[in-house]
């Protein structure tokens, strides 16, 4: 059982312009972190063992405004950085042999500040490489491309922007159920929020096999329009699992088989933020196979001012949680926090299993020094 918490790093791996690590992906026996950082831009680091780390790329990639890694992976022997910047989201790689990265795209796949990330989930399905685009100062909604090699000028959408809804304000990602027994192949979670209308839910979206449009496959907020945002999920033994952004109530979880009909049949498996309303997102979910566990992270109420340059700047901050579940008919429990943390620190998004199998959970300040990364160890 990951019971126990080991310190990855207390200093933003000796940069306090890290404010946050928010991009992450492994191959071999190496994980590649990304970090966020608005004064100097973003940083990657690597490591073989996942206790000394070497910084592998110029900031930002030498453009300042990429201030943040949005997203990374590793596919066909190269990895993979999608950054954010308000001149246009920009998509980066470098061969695992080479030290030199090269750029996919600079602005946004021509799209320019019109989408200020190139990336915000990066995902390998079914030997293709996929990323989803989006925009947190517009409301043109999210875009999905595809390619087969990752290569310039190989890439191509995938059905309509918004996913034919014009209350999609912004895509938090994707996930693979390419085994399951119906036609879906893969599912994309959504924000859905327009400003000037009311709050109608965020929805989950499904792409069939071999299809090239996007069919709603779960009422707005699963029914309660709170749950503004659709999460990043899981897949595992047979279920999928969404997580929810809500102020109003605290963050929900909700559970169903793939079906063919839709909308499908959502459980409702966690609720007002596990108990705690002021933990207002689920961010993310990862099935962990050697534990036979699902882990969910969280995110905590938080007060922000406007950042005149990037983003928000975070005053104050109530921290987050790690949960466990063991099935969708069993509860969650909740994970002691690691004994440093930092007081603007916003909580938890993203986990990865590391090579030497330690859970990393990604977590930031928002214009604050670097605070402690850990990761959840047996």
């Amino acid at each position: 059982m990951r019971n126990n918490w080991r310190l990855v790093t207390e200093d933003g791996f000796g940069n306090p312009n890290n404010e946050g690590y928010v991009g992450i992906c492994s191959y071999d026996n190496k994980t590649i972190i990304g970090t966020w950082d608005s004064q100097t831009g973003c940083g990657v680091y690597e490591s073989d063992d996942g206790l000394s780390w070497e910084e592998i790329a110029t900031r930002g990639f030498g453009d300042i405004n990429n201030f943040t890694i949005a997203g990374m992976v590793y596919f066909n022997e190269k990895v993979y950085a999608a950054t954010w910047n308000q001149n246009g989201g920009q998509l980066w790689r470098k061969s695992i042999f080479d030290t030199i990265w090269e750029p996919i795209t600079l602005a946004a796949f021509g799209m320019g500040s019109d989408y200020q990330t190139a990336g915000t989930d990066l995902k390998v399905i079914q030997n293709r490489l996929y990323t989803t685009l989006y925009t947190p100062t517009n409301f043109l909604g999210p875009i999905c491309m595809v390619s087969d090699t990752g290569d310039p000028g190989d890439w191509y959408q995938v059905g309509n922007n918004n996913y034919d809804s014009m209350y999609n304000f912004t895509d938090s990602g994707l996930l693979d159920i390419t085994d399951n027994p119906t036609q879906w192949d893969i599912l994309a979670n959504t924000e859905a929020l327009m400003k000037g209308k009311p709050y109608v839910g965020g929805k989950v979206f499904g792409l069939e096999e071999g299809g090239s449009d996007w069919y709603p496959i779960s009422e707005g907020g699963f029914g309660n329009s709170n749950n503004v945002a659709v999460t990043n999920g899981a897949y595992y033994r047979g279920f999928v699992y969404f997580g929810t952004w809500n102020i109003a109530e605290g963050a929900e979880i909700y559970a169903a088989r793939p079906q063919e009909e839709s909308p499908w049949n959502w459980i409702k498996i966690f609720s007002n933020g596990g108990g705690l309303p002021d933990q207002w997102i689920v961010w993310d979910m990862k099935a962990v196979v050697t534990d036979d566990l699902i882990y969910a992270t969280s995110c905590g109420r938080w007060a922000a001012e406007p950042d005149t340059q990037f983003w928000r700047t975070v005053t104050e901050a109530n921290g987050g949680y790690i949960w466990r579940l063991g099935g969708p008919y069993t509860s969650w429990n909740r994970i002691q926090k690691p004994p440093l943390l930092d007081e603007f620190d916003v909580g938890y998004w993203r986990m990865h299993l590391t090579p030497q199998d330690e859970l990393i959970c990604l977590n930031g300040t928002w214009g604050h020094s670097a605070p402690p990364l850990y990761a959840l160890v047996k």
